[in-house]
């Protein structure tokens, strides 16, 4: 049985032409730019996903269109340089007419694939091309393996609904040194290397990390790209209360 997904908030931008019609809800935004020949490439970004951009084509259907995945863009930034990463991508997205709007449902699930391109900038240094592609790919790779290990190993939540709660939960767990002066606004740490608080929470693969300080330099530089990635399969395959997309009538 398909998963339908409800998202508070959707917003489709058509362009066709002169002609621009909206949509707007609250937690979700997807755009449409048609060509003249009916050709139509799409974006989807969500506030559960900050930082995420999944790109796609739009194919009419009789009952309403699809959404053809075919790849994402992942960017995050700190003060002193950004992370900016492609992603091949596929899935499918039907959107059915309904008597007050259209029900989106999973047809083909989401899936991430091969990175395509990565770039770093760390103050006045540039990462690109394959230097580049290879540091973003390790980055990333890090951060999927600590959330693995949080979602199935810590049993933490399916999917946080905001990154304050996100951070609530996992800074004084992975770094407990940070805890006393942590807050979103402000964050001043001076971290220390404890090998045996790290082998008691970790598993052995990501104990290095820890006691190096690259997690919590990852967390540092790229902590909103960490809550999107921990979001990504839930909210992509439809795993909030079974439901995803619901766009209404009267929003058109």
């Amino acid at each position: 049985m398909k998963k339908i997904i409800t998202i508070l908030a959707f917003s489709a931008v058509f362009f066709s032409c002169t002609t621009v019609n909206t949509v707007k809800t609250a937690d979700a935004v997807l755009k449409f730019r048609e060509s003249k020949a009916g050709e139509a490439a799409g974006t989807l970004s969500s506030p559960l996903l900050p930082g995420i951009t999944v790109y796609g084509e739009k194919e009419e259907t009789q009952e309403g269109f699809e959404f053809y995945i075919t790849g994402i863009r992942m960017f995050t930034n700190w003060p002193r340089g950004w992370t900016d990463a492609r992603y091949e991508a596929s899935g499918i997205i039907v959107f059915r007419e309904q008597e007050d709007g259209w029900i989106g449902e999973i047809k083909d699930p989401f899936e991430l694939w091969d990175i395509s391109k990565g770039e770093i900038r760390y103050y006045d240094n540039y990462y690109r091309d394959d230097e580049g592609l290879r540091k973003v790919k390790n980055r990333i790779d890090r951060i999927n393996e600590l959330n693995r290990f949080l979602k199935e190993e810590r049993e933490l939540r399916e999917y946080y609904p905001d990154i304050l709660s996100f951070e609530k939960d996992t800074v004084p767990l992975l770094f407990p040194e940070a805890e006393r002066n942590f807050s979103l606004k402000k964050r001043k740490v001076l971290f220390s290397r404890n090998s045996e608080y790290s082998r008691e929470i970790l598993p052995e693969n990501l104990v290095p990390l820890r006691d190096s300080g690259t997690l919590w330099r990852d967390f540092e530089e790229a902590s909103g790209l960490m809550y999107s990635l921990y979001n990504l399969d839930s909210i992509m395959n439809s795993r909030i209360n079974g439901k995803f997309f619901q766009l209404t009538r009267s929003a058109q």
